[in-house]
């Protein structure tokens, strides 16, 4: 069908990039062949790191989810969720949904979903956003709150505290502490490189410890958490 769009021959690895980022979707791969020099599709010009797509794919990726087992579904949309793709973290917190151990193969097998050098990714990042986005609001709470949950407090505290806050739902003051205090380890970090120094343990402690304890900034801080939480439309 390319061949047909196109006044090229189309390069091997260009057809396969294409049909799975389009699931082969004929829509889709009209609308991208139309969208490619005749350079890119014969393999004489690199594609895009990110391949231009409409809508109607992302509403393509929503409803190759939509037919998947429930666990699957929310396997999806607890990698969507989560931050850095890291499989032991995806599987723990979507056990601690209830997900059955079947759910990562037939997330592989759909072509939404790979995984590799245990890093769980989509095909295309247009999928995650979609599978995000389709969730309804108390879902995405609800998988935000239990990757907090499965995060060590001490050696994951700033992303425990990212995933809580995109958990709340509105004012939140010790979600607002939590980062408040991310806010301060990261920006100490920052002047340690400059320096070329090290902070060690005690010193992030000693500075949770100060901020959990400071009487002042606290209604400031719940208003970030607010906005933060109204503005969950996007992705974490």
């Amino acid at each position: 069908m390319l061949a047909e769009r196109t006044s090229v021959e189309v390069a091997a690895p260009v057809r396969d990039r294409l049909v799975a980022d389009t699931l082969g979707n004929p829509l889709a791969l009209s609308e991208l062949a139309r969208s490619l020099s005749a350079d890119q599709i014969a393999g004489r010009a690199p594609l895009p790191e990110q391949l231009p797509v409409s809508t109607d794919l992302e509403r393509l990726y929503l409803e190759r989810a939509s037919e998947l087992a429930p666990d699957t579904q929310t396997l999806l949309l607890v990698a969507a969720a989560h931050d850095n793709g890291q499989l032991d973290g995806v599987l723990r917190a979507a056990q601690a949904l209830g997900v059955g151990p079947g759910a990562l193969g037939e997330a592989e097998t759909s072509g939404l979903l790979r995984v590799d050098s245990a890093v769980v990714s989509f095909v295309h990042p247009l999928m995650r956003s979609a599978i995000y986005r389709g969730a309804t609001t108390q879902r995405r709470r609800e998988v935000e709150r239990v990757l907090a949950s499965v995060l060590d407090p001490d050696i994951d505290a700033d992303r425990k505290a990212w995933h809580l806050a995109n958990a709340a739902a509105g004012p939140d003051a010790e979600v607002a502490d939590a980062l408040h205090a991310a806010a301060q380890r990261a920006s100490a970090t920052r002047r340690a490189r400059r320096r070329g120094g090290r902070i060690g343990p005690s010193g992030r402690a000693h500075r949770r410890t100060r901020v959990a304890r400071h009487p002042a900034g606290g209604c400031r801080r719940c208003r970030v958490v607010g906005r933060a939480a109204r503005s969950r439309s996007g992705i974490a």
